[in-house]
């Protein structure tokens, strides 16, 4: 099934949502990914089309999103394929079991720290008591 948004138009506002999100100039994205400030720019503003694999490689980790998801984003792969995109049999065959908002989660914390997720496991954990607790007294 091919990827129903137009990514020529989608793609730069949703890199520029992401950068948005993170509180990062274009300025320091390039920075940090090394890739020229004007052509981040010209994504974010249409005139052009999004970049090659290469380049959302090197903007994925200094965006928050995982490098499979600017491919998707990009159109460069369905989602069906980005859910084929693991390599190990046993890890597959749990994701494909997975809901949309888990695999989002997923695909969330792809190049974070070990130790960034471990905090957030952490406090969703404790998230997820309190709405324990507060059903109970429901």
């Amino acid at each position: 099934m091919a990827q129903k948004n137009n990514p020529q138009e989608n793609f730069g506002a949703y890199l520029k949502y992401l950068r948005d999100l993170k509180g990062i100039s274009i300025t320091e994205l390039a920075k940090r990914s090394k890739v020229s400030p004007s052509y981040i720019s010209r994504i974010e503003n249409g005139g052009r089309r999004p970049p090659k694999p290469k380049i959302l490689q090197k903007l994925a980790p200094h965006l928050g999103v995982g490098y499979t998801e600017l491919m998707v984003k990009a159109g460069y792969l369905t989602k069906e394929a980005e859910d084929l995109w693991i390599e190990d049999e046993e890890t597959k065959e749990l994701f494909l079991t997975l809901t949309e908002s888990k695999k989002e989660l997923l695909r969330t914390v792809d190049g974070l720290s070990e130790d960034t997720i471990f905090m957030l496991a952490k406090t969703i954990q404790k998230i997820k008591e309190e709405i324990k607790e507060k059903n109970k007294e429901k």
